[in-house]
């Protein structure tokens, strides 16, 4: 059972004064209220535990309403009233889509405050604990403010508890200035007090903090036109690369599944477990892991502009990059771990690791064989149906259904083109053409997003999924110290040299870009964007990215999203309405004109 998975819901009942009734001299012995819960440091302790779930929400890798605005998401489900909204640009106050996002900022804010003022009234027999404990909740208030600048601009900055945790005494918006300097001197702080290794997995750490403020500083520089923030970005990152703690894992993979969970490439990640947490600590992603049976309604699915981004540039194998078939599953197209489109359903998840084979939920064994290479009835099929096309992979595939007792062997043969041939392996036929141009098998592009499904996890039947969410990673790090060198006139020998490493974890050819030119200070931005693109499709970056960089309006623009290029005001959509309450409930909190 993994540490922040044992949250206790009492404490925080434990923040706020307790209610007690005049008439009544009775006392409940048992019940925790703010005089005799703060103690104790190991009421501190438990205190602390509650701000990890609430982070983990609002850093979560895949908030729908950051990457429904991205040019990588298609919206599926044009009938929910409010993504479509969103998707579009024409949400107004009234939608509260991204209202979570200030929720569960504020929660951690005044949590922390509230950690913090009672702490003043506890003995520490240990100096270093208390120093320890203060960096590590400067860095959640930290972390809320850093994602509050950039989400919404100018808000509150509270530092002191109020009365109850829905409430801040109504205060006025700060600067926005004064919001990204807040973020800052929290995330100085936590540095300056956090070490390099916890006890426990998961705990915030120097490198998560550090990370993170370079990340901030990044950001801080697009967001405010800063260019002296990129310099101090070059800093953190490189503290980071020095230290040696840190590194990418061989198999990029390893960033998304249950296993090798708290690598040498996650400087931060959520820890999740099967129902053992008071906040549904399982990991459900209805919003990414969209395909049919997976993961309930789709939502969204990936746009045909991504499909062709990430399939542009082969391997030196001549293979399509790993990460663009771990992220993107293409209907008919290129199949996922042996498991046809058709066959997918709860099969993705119950046929996967050492729980059986794919085949979907209906094979009660799966097979398949790697005839790559051989001879077979196929190629001259496959010569007539697709002249223009050279086959790349050859799969058997074989199912048994116990309750039917049908048996069926599939011969799949895919193709340069980015598209499969099924046929009967039996009868020797072609049974399906996803190369056929506007055919129901695959030839108008349809396709869904497999990140984060759990493929190397056993048959679940009692939930969802329950991989670590990595949120900041060294890919990350090199990929930001990278531009922040690029944009600050640094070393652009360091910057190739930290693209080369993300590129040649991908098995592509290094000191080049996407189009096998040599990287120069001319082309080295675009690589270091399309490698953004790699890897992080679907984590909540790539519509940030493109705002900090001003070209959120042309790129969707250009990436064939002209509806919703149309309707975007760059200087209103640089920021995320207030949530309509906070505004209705306090005097002093004015809505950004743009947005009335």
């Amino acid at each position: 059972m993994k540490i922040y998975n044992k949250i206790i819901i009492a404490v925080l009942l434990a923040v706020t004064t307790a209610c007690s009734d005049d008439f009544l001299d009775l006392t409940d012995p048992n019940a925790i209220t703010s005089g005799n819960f703060w103690s104790s440091t190991a009421d501190v302790e438990a205190a602390i535990v509650t701000l990890y779930p609430t982070f983990n929400s609002l850093w979560n890798g895949a908030p729908e309403a950051l990457n429904l605005r991205s040019d990588a998401v298609a919206l599926a489900a044009t009938d929910f009233a409010q993504f479509n909204q969103y998707y579009t640009f024409v949400n107004t106050p009234q939608n509260s889509v991204t209202d979570d996002f200030w929720y569960d900022a504020y929660t951690i804010i005044f949590r922390v405050n509230t950690i913090l003022q009672q702490m003043e009234g506890i003995e520490f027999s240990d100096a270093v604990q208390k120093d320890l404990m203060t960096a590590e909740v400067l860095f959640f208030r930290g972390m809320a403010y850093f994602r509050l600048a950039h989400l919404y601009g100018k808000v509150p900055i509270v530092l002191e508890p109020a009365a109850e945790e829905s409430q801040f005494n109504n205060p006025a918006a700060d600067t926005h200035e004064a919001v990204w300097q807040q973020a800052i001197d929290d995330l100085t702080a936590a540095k300056a007090g956090l070490p390099t290794e916890r006890e426990l997995p998961g705990q915030v750490t120097w490198g998560a903090a550090t990370g993170f403020l370079g990340k901030l500083y990044l950001y801080r520089a697009g967001y405010l036109n800063d260019p002296s923030s990129y310099g101090l970005a070059v800093t953190e990152f490189q503290e980071i690369i020095d230290s040696g703690i840190y590194g990418l894992v061989s198999d990029w993979m390893d960033n998304f599944l249950s296993g090798n969970e708290n690598n040498e490439e996650s400087l931060y990640e959520a820890q999740y477990d099967v129902f053992t947490g008071s906040y549904a600590a399982v990991q459900e992603r209805p919003f990414n892991a969209s395909v049919p049976g997976i993961s309930g309604e789709i939502v969204s699915k990936p746009s045909e502009w991504i499909s062709n981004e990430m399939m542009a540039e082969r391997d030196v194998d001549g293979n399509f990059d790993v990460r663009t078939l771990n992220t993107l599953y293409w209907a008919d197209g290129i199949s996922l771990y042996g498991v046809d489109f058709a066959d997918l359903g709860d099969g993705l998840v119950c046929g996967s690791g050492d729980g059986g084979g794919g085949g979907g939920d209906d094979c009660t064994e799966f097979w398949e064989e790697d005839l790559t290479g051989e001879e077979g009835f196929w190629d001259d099929i496959v010569a007539e149906e697709v002249p223009d096309g050279t086959i790349t992979e050859v799969r058997l595939e074989g199912c048994w259904i116990e309750a039917t007792d049908e048996e069926y062997e599939h011969i799949i043969v895919t193709l340069d083109l980015g598209c499969q041939l099924t046929f009967d392996a039996w009868q020797e036929q072609l049974i399906g053409n996803g190369c056929e141009a506007g055919s129901s098998d695959g030839g108008d592009f349809d396709g869904w997003f497999r990140k984060y499904i759990p493929v190397d996890m056993a048959c679940i039947t009692d939930g969802p999924a329950v991989n670590n969410e990595r949120i900041l990673r060294y890919a990350d790090v090199l990929l930001m110290h990278a531009e922040a060198l690029v944009m600050s006139g640094g070393s652009l020998a360091d910057a190739i040299a930290d693209v080369n490493a993300v590129r040649a974890r991908a098995n592509l050819p290094v000191d080049v870009d996407q189009n096998g030119d040599p990287l120069t200070a001319a082309n080295i931005m675009d690589e270091i964007e399309h490698q953004r693109i790699m890897e992080f499709v679907l984590e909540g970056t790539r519509y940030l990215d493109l705002i900090r960089w001003g070209k959120l309006v042309e790129t969707l623009e250009t990436n064939g999203f002209p509806d919703g290029a149309s309707n975007i005001d760059a200087e209103k959509h640089k920021y995320f309405h207030y949530p309509n309450d906070e505004v209705l409930f306090n005097e002093l909190l004015e809505q950004n004109p743009l947005w009335n």
